[in-house]
């Protein structure tokens, strides 16, 4: 059964095949649900990241280090991580250098690492603000997390990049927190999206 989902390839040797429009090759591929390989991870839709087992809503914690935590676990047994354990010290890491509250009620925690092999993402609507050290000084209530591969610098940019154009707008916001189950946030995500230019 085909998923809209990301197809990523299976294996290397592509097999040639003699096509109506001259010689193509085929590879094998596999639909790998949430997970997306860095090479096609240029022009992702985020869409392609989240399905219904790695966004939550209404979840009820004390404060940013239970959130965090709430949404790794989200991802931390998907297929594409190789080390839970050092998935979760990266994003800790990271968020000591610097706080990933980008204002305006966004938690947007990251982390590369050698932990995961691809891209992959959760998104966390609290049930209530949580103190998150943001730059504007407002608590937080909806946390993207986006994990992926050292090399995949690029793509973690234009990802994080799309996330804040699509959060940027408040009537987005307001859906996103206004959503009661996990797929109706999915489908306030895939038609906030499908507005981006």
């Amino acid at each position: 059964m085909v998923s809209e989902h990301e197809v990523s390839v299976k294996s290397a040797t592509p097999r040639p095949l003699l096509g109506r429009f001259g010689l193509v090759c085929v590879a094998k591929v596999t639909v790998k649900p949430g997970l997306v390989s860095n090479s096609s991870a240029t022009g992702m839709e985020l869409t392609r990241l989240l399905d219904v087992s790695s966004v939550a809503v209404g979840v009820d914690v004390p404060d940013k280090d239970a959130l965090l935590d709430a949404a790794i676990d989200l991802v931390a047994d998907r297929e594409g991580v190789l080390d839970p354990d050092a998935l979760r010290k990266a994003v800790f890491d990271r968020e000591r250098t610097m706080s990933t509250g980008v204002g305006k009620g966004l938690g947007l925690p990251h982390a590369k690492t050698s932990a995961v092999d691809g891209i992959l993402a959760a998104l966390i609507v609290s049930k209530h603000p949580v103190a998150f050290e943001s730059i504007d000084s407002q608590p937080v209530s909806i946390v993207f997390l986006l994990v992926g591969k050292q090399d995949a610098k690029n793509q973690h940019v234009r990802i994080l990049s799309r996330i804040s154009r699509m959060m940027n707008q408040k009537e987005t916001r307001q859906r996103v927190l206004a959503a009661r189950t996990s797929e109706e946030l999915l489908s306030v995500i895939e038609e906030a999206e499908s507005e981006l230019s």
